[in-house]
């Protein structure tokens, strides 16, 4: 498992997004993506790995399971990061919380 936080650069930590939007946003656009039920606001798989995503007071907070390629992670990360800098409008940065 490996888990991230995605949070607004301005401090508030939360990066608004409207509810009908949240699938549209917070889903990676990369070809071989699918929409896999289980917990989270909205949960994808790609290549091996299970991104779980919930909104939190302090921010996004995402889950990722399988067979991690901690590389790839990141830049889907970072990829989310810039669909919610886009939709929001607010700056924002990740982070890994655990390895």
């Amino acid at each position: 498992m490996r888990e991230y936080l995605i949070r607004a650069t301005d401090g508030s930590g939360w990066i608004p997004v409207k509810q009908d939007r949240v699938r549209a946003v917070l889903v990676s656009d990369r070809p071989g993506t699918s929409v896999v039920a289980g917990w989270g606001e909205v949960r994808f798989a790609y290549a091996g790995m299970e991104f779980a995503i919930s909104g939190e007071e302090v921010g996004w907070q995402i889950v990722v399971e399988g067979q991690i390629d901690a590389a790839m992670a990141d830049a889907i990360i970072a990829q989310l990061t810039d669909q919610l800098r886009r939709e929001s409008g607010q700056d924002s940065s990740w982070s890994v919380i655990t390895e």
